[in-house]
Formats: C-alpha cells, sequence, structure tokens
C-alpha cells in the first residue's frame, strides 16, 4: 500500500456522534476509506487503494473507545477523535 501521507475527509450530517463512513475520499490520492462503528463502541477504520482495475488493497485500524470522547460545545455535545495522528493500517 502506498506510503505517503495524505489528507482524507467525508462530510457528512449527525446527532453530535462521530457516523459511520462509506467511501471517503482521500486529496490527490486514488485511497478511499470506510469508518464501521463496532458493538464495544470503538471504530474499524479500513483504507483502500486500486492495485489493478478489478482489485484494492486494503489496510485497517482499530480505533479504540477511549480514543473518541463526548464534549459539550455550547448548547450540545459532540464526539472528537483523541488518538494518535499518525497510525499503521494492518492487512489481511
Amino acid at each position: 500500500m502506498e506510503t505517503t501521507p495524505v489528507q482524507c475527509s467525508a462530510q457528512l450530517v449527525s446527532n453530535g456522534a462521530l457516523p459511520a463512513v462509506t467511501d471517503g475520499t482521500c486529496a490527490e490520492s486514488s485511497r478511499t476509506f470506510n469508518v464501521a462503528k463496532n458493538d464495544d463502541g470503538s471504530l474499524l477504520l479500513t483504507v483502500s487503494q486500486p492495485v489493478t482495475p478489478s482489485s484494492d488493497q486494503k489496510g485497517y485500524h482499530t480505533i479504540a473507545a477511549d480514543e473518541v470522547v463526548l464534549e459539550q460545545t455550547g448548547a450540545s455535545s459532540q464526539e472528537r477523535y483523541v488518538g494518535p495522528a499518525e497510525f499503521g493500517l494492518l492487512s489481511s
């Protein structure tokens, strides 16, 4: 998998909780990402990169439940990721 860092983002509407993400995009890269919520409060980040027209290479990172905090922001609250800014991906 390509190792050059890139900026990835997704614009979603939520109730303040970090939402699940499908088809997040990365600037100046063919990589995409998904975020799935697990029952234990952790999140599974999956990064995909095309290798051939018919196959992708994928890497995974589990975001522990304690790396997401609930913050009060005025009259509302929102979840925010507070884990490391850089981490490796595990391959399947």
